[in-house]
């Protein structure tokens, strides 16, 4: 049937293009008579696909009724699990995106708020601090001169006391060995 109808609008097509052409061609199929086209639907309507004669359902038996049913079940059992896994990974995706729109409307929200938030009053914090800073780092470097000069004082009164320490070590071991002379010449002058 779809066959003769599409025969049909091809040859309506054909007339008009040759109409607005002006053109005569041989292309035209032509179309069998209304006798043929009757015979064809009594055929079509008469012989079921299996070749079985009187089809009950609109060209179909039983039987073949039957085997286009078990395959369309067996198909949709086959077709389940997929439509399952595939539901699946479509909410995810659905979840996904969902997030994603929901966050690029914070950051957009955000964006909004820092265009509209003053940010003078925190850079002039940021320059006391800074500031701040740079007293401490002077004063930190004051102290640490101030360390350095003291070490150095106390190393130079260190190297003077032992410098004074070995002068008297060294004028006490004169002292002990005069007295020690002493004391060994004296006793010979008493014999």
């Amino acid at each position: 049937m779809k066959a003769i109808e599409k025969l049909e609008a091809y040859n309506s097509n054909f007339e008009e293009s040759k109409k607005a052409h002006g053109s005569d061609s041989t292309n035209r199929v032509t179309l069998p008579s209304v006798k043929i086209n009757s015979k064809l639907k009594e055929l079509y309507n008469s012989i079921c696909q299996c070749g079985k004669p009187a089809p009950k359902f609109k060209g179909f038996c039983e039987s073949c009724l039957k085997n286009l049913k078990n395959q369309y079940e067996r198909t949709l059992q086959e077709y389940l699990p997929v439509a399952d896994q595939y539901e699946a990974i479509a909410t995810k995706k659905h979840n996904f995106w969902k997030k994603k729109a929901a966050l690029e409307k914070k950051i957009q929200a955000y964006e909004r708020k820092a265009k509209e938030f003053n940010f003078d009053f925190i850079n002039e914090e940021e320059e006391m601090l800074k500031d701040e800073a740079k007293g401490l780092k002077a004063k930190l470097l004051e102290k640490r001169n101030e360390i350095e000069i003291i070490q150095q004082e106390h190393y130079f009164k260190i190297e003077e006391m032992k410098a004074k320490q070995k002068i008297l070590e060294t004028l006490l071991d004169d002292k002990t060995k005069k007295l020690e002379k002493l004391q060994n010449a004296s006793p010979t002058k008493e014999q």
